[in-house]
Parts: C-alpha cells; sequence; structure tokens
C-alpha cells in the first residue's frame, strides 16, 4: 500500500504542477479552452487517499476529519493557484 500511496502522491503533484505550468503559459489558461480546472478537483482528492494509504501502511492513527480537512484545504489551495497562474500567466496579445 506504501507504493500505491507515494504512487497516488507523486501523480496528483505532477498532474497539478503541469496544470498550473499550462495556466501560467497558455494565455492565463484561456488558449484554445485548454482545461485547467480538472487540477482542483482531482489531484487534492489522489493526494489525500494517497497520503491515507502511506500513512495507514505505517499505522498512523489519525480521524477521518482531518483527511477531509486536508482535501478540503488541498482544493482551495489548488484554485488559489491556478487563478493567481491565470492572472500572471501571458496574455493574448
Amino acid at each position: 500500500m506504501i507504493f500505491i500511496g507515494a504512487a497516488l502522491l507523486a501523480v496528483a503533484a505532477g498532474w497539478f504542477f503541469y496544470k498550473v505550468y499550462v495556466a501560467y503559459t497558455s494565455a492565463g489558461g484561456t488558449d484554445f479552452a485548454l482545461p485547467i480546472y480538472d487540477a482542483a478537483m482531482y489531484p487534492p482528492i489522489m493526494a489525500t487517499v494517497g497520503l491515507y494509504l502511506v500513512l495507514a501502511a505505517y499505522e498512523v492513527p489519525w480521524s477521518i476529519w482531518i483527511y477531509v480537512a486536508i482535501w478540503v484545504v488541498a482544493t482551495l489551495l489548488a484554485v488559489g493557484v491556478l487563478k493567481l497562474m491565470e492572472q500572471l500567466g501571458d496574455k493574448p496579445l
């Protein structure tokens, strides 16, 4: 389970940072109507599940509400970062 959890964490981080890059470099995420807000939904869920799997393998007894809070905070942070990168990113000519 540690391997699956670590893989989920790595995929979530890669997915999120790729979409941040796309939001920054493609006219603020609007070039060719590129979808970037999937990175605000799926990577936080994947990262939270990955964290759960890794910590459960090490028998860390966290409450389910801690994982829910991590997911909510990660989702809000992801939305904020994507919005910021849209504003700071390349603008259309």
